[in-house]
């Protein structure tokens, strides 16, 4: 599809690339990961939801590169940067409505921070309003704070792949291990698998680039994150 970046023709300060390197990497790690994860995980309430949101943004990252590399594209209104803060909140928002959320966190001084005592009545639908702005907020900057690795050969697959083990060691942390610790260890292998695996291609000088779909490998670490309890540690890898 001619989605490939071309030293010689996009001009960039940053540019580092010497030869033409494909993008749109991400959107065949999200496609692999929601096929392999269904095979072996299977589906629930909440994992289709979890798919629906690493698809989502695998497709909005596989369209991004597109315009990106066709400057006459009608798909250039994806340059905007509040638009897409706003797509990034609607996927994140299809985690939230499947029931993963942040609902507290520790206080430092001692106890927890419950979020789910703020609720909102809608009708028949109660909105824990506190634990959803907290969810969207904490899993858009996680996002974000992985995607900025994404610029250099290599790099960001490391980080994806070395953060998946971590977290799917400390998913088996619990005493007893219930299914869905069971679940969130596989999934984390299996990312681990996807992102190692794209080292080969990532690696200098890179083949194929990532492009704006890596975000679907950040939503996965950080929604794991949300289900093994592990959101401080993540934070600090």
């Amino acid at each position: 599809k001619d989605i490939i970046t071309d030293p010689e023709i996009h001009s960039h300060p940053g540019m580092i690339l010497t030869k033409p390197s494909a993008r749109a990497g991400g959107a065949f790690f999200a496609a692999v990961f929601v096929l392999v994860s269904v095979f072996f995980v299977g589906l629930s309430q909440q994992l289709i939801g979890f798919y629906a949101a690493i698809l989502m943004l695998g497709i909005l990252g596989y369209v991004d590169d597109f315009q990106n590399t066709h400057p006459t594209s009608t798909f250039r209104i994806l340059e905007n940067p509040l638009l897409r803060l706003i797509l990034i909140f609607a996927a994140v928002s299809l985690i939230i409505m499947s029931g993963i959320r942040i609902g507290f966190i520790g206080n430092p001084f001692g106890g927890f921070i419950n979020f789910d005592s703020f609720i909102i009545n809608i009708g028949s639908n109660q909105i824990p309003v506190l634990s959803v702005i907290f969810t969207l907020v904490w899993v858009a900057w996680i996002l974000n704070l992985l995607s900025w690795s994404n610029g250099i050969d290599g790099q960001y697959a490391g980080i994806i792949g070395i953060a998946s083990v971590i977290v799917a060691v400390l998913a088996l942390r619990f005493a007893p291990l219930e299914l869905i610790h069971k679940q969130s260890a596989m999934l984390a292998e299996i990312c681990a698998g996807a992102a190692f695996g794209f080292t080969k291609y990532t690696w200098y000088p890179s083949k194929i680039m990532w492009g704006f779909g890596a975000l679907s490998a950040g939503l996965v670490i950080a929604t794991i994150s949300i289900l093994i309890k592990g959101k401080i540690v993540l934070s600090v890898l």
